[in-house]
């Protein structure tokens, strides 16, 4: 139920890319693959590089029903 948000630096807009464009299933170590370093903080993970980190809580959730898409293509995916 505990997530964060780290912001980093335009420094670093390369690891930032390999994070979103790398899976884990494709890589030993996608945080040693982007150069950034976790931590552990209230049950969760954050980065150590971050200028600033949000620790949230889950506060709801809902399952998502097919009859409630707008765009009904977007059910399949």
């Amino acid at each position: 139920g505990m997530y964060t948000l780290s912001f980093l630096s335009e420094d670093y807009r390369k690891a930032l890319s390999v994070c979103g464009s790398v899976s884990g299933k494709d890589v030993e170590d996608k945080w040693k693959e982007a150069g950034l370093h976790p931590y552990a903080v209230d049950g969760t993970t954050a980065v150590e590089e971050a200028d600033l980190i949000f620790v949230c809580k889950t506060q709801y959730t809902q399952d998502m029903k097919p009859e409630c898409f707008d765009v009904k293509e977007n059910d399949d995916k």
